[in-house]
């Protein structure tokens, strides 16, 4: 049955899983699978009324948080989640065991990383006879977007592709505990620790594997929390619990304190932290573009221009350029200029921009929007009257 205590928390389940896929849409992997669950429920439940009215409550939460941004993307490339080119790029091509399996053991290997170097080789010679008794190579473009796997390698502090050795290690502990244990194993807690496992079989099934893989199933290891949390706290005593607290936070420090990106303190090496260093600087710790950018803002200011398009590749940093142009300012109107994969231009109606940012535009593009080119900077175009 549906209580009404479960009916309260409907909308915050629909608000939560929209935010979820506005961060980033790879979260559709891991709602599939409380999406199969809820519709189990429903159709055991005798309440099938009003379920079916929460799941649409629910839905329908999780879609307006997000319906500003299916739009424009259905307008500019016919489809909800972006260019087609881009959105079947990171999706596998195939869709079978032997794809399964591979993009499991891989994206695994994220969190299998340890500074003793013959377990490392111990792991690695695993992988790739996998692969050989699979078939397959580990960098097949039909299952590998970027990069290739090579080997398993010890913790690394870079923020995009550290794994979660430890979280690791403490899900595969909850895990046979809680098998071991049909009290848990036929709870609750253990139907949600295994629809958590589904997620990270659809996400290895669905999305080819890559090497910034491992900062993309976060969500697993979030959702796997309260399951490993539970799972322990129901067995373990106290004081065993606040030990291994303890080394939990002790193995994660020189992620907390040592992210080669953000800081806390400063490091060998280094002679900065996110302390000391100034805010606008900290926008640019990753992004390696600040001369750049403030060169180019100070042409646009320079000029007065306060209407400005951009166009820059998916991985250029937008916020600073904001920040640069002294953002907000009642005249100020930065918008994009896309282009669909037909070549055509989009652009807001009654926009006229007086300076366009480019981001990698040919040699040949002399103009755009009636905007000759006025300086070059690096791989960025500036073109302004």
């Amino acid at each position: 049955m549906l209580h009404s205590r479960d009916r309260q928390g409907i909308p915050y389940l629909g608000l939560a899983a929209g935010l979820a896929i506005w961060t980033k849409p790879t979260a559709f992997t891991f709602l599939l699978p409380f999406a199969v669950l809820d519709l189990v429920l429903i159709l055991r439940s005798r309440q099938f009324g009003r379920v079916v009215a929460a799941v649409a409550i629910a839905a329908g939460l999780a879609l307006s948080v997000n319906a500003g941004a299916f739009a424009r993307n259905l307008s500019v490339y016919g489809n909800p989640l972006g260019p087609r080119g881009q959105v079947t790029g990171f999706t596998n091509a195939v869709f079978d065991g032997r794809v399964l399996i591979s993009n499991a053991v891989r994206n695994a290997a994220f969190h299998a990383a340890t500074p003793w170097p013959k377990v490392k080789d111990w792991i690695t010679r695993g992988i790739i006879k996998a692969h050989l008794l699979l078939g397959m190579a580990l960098d097949d473009p039909r299952t590998t977007s970027y990069g290739a796997f090579e080997r398993v390698g010890q913790p690394v502090y870079d923020e995009t592709r550290a794994g979660n050795t430890v979280q690791a290690m403490l899900i595969l502990v909850s895990a046979a505990l809680a098998l071991m244990r049909s009290k848990l194993r036929q709870s609750r807690l253990g139907l949600y620790g295994l629809v958590v496992a589904c997620t990270f079989i659809v996400f290895s099934g669905l999305l080819k594997w890559q090497i910034f893989g491992s900062r993309l199933q976060l969500p697993f290891f979030l959702l796997m929390a309260p399951f490993v949390g539970a799972t322990l706290g129901a067995l373990l005593p106290s004081l065993a619990l606040g030990v291994l607290g303890v080394g939990v936070a002790a193995a994660a420090w020189p992620w907390m304190t040592g992210i080669p990106s953000r800081p806390l303190f400063a490091q060998p090496g280094t002679d900065w932290s996110i302390l000391s260093r100034s805010r606008p600087a900290l926008y640019f710790t990753t992004a390696g573009v600040e001369s750049v950018y403030r060169s180019i803002t100070g042409e646009i200011l320079a000029d007065g221009c306060s209407t400005i398009g951009i166009m820059l590749g998916g991985d250029s940093v937008e916020y600073p350029l904001w920040m640069l142009l002294d953002a907000p300012r009642p005249d100020l109107q930065v918008e994009w200029i896309v282009a669909d994969e037909l070549g055509t231009d989009r652009l807001l109606p009654g926009f006229r921009p007086c300076a366009v940012i480019c981001e990698d535009c040919p040699h040949e593009t002399q103009g755009i929007r009636g905007l000759p080119i006025h300086a070059v900077f690096d791989n960025f175009t500036l073109y302004m009257r």
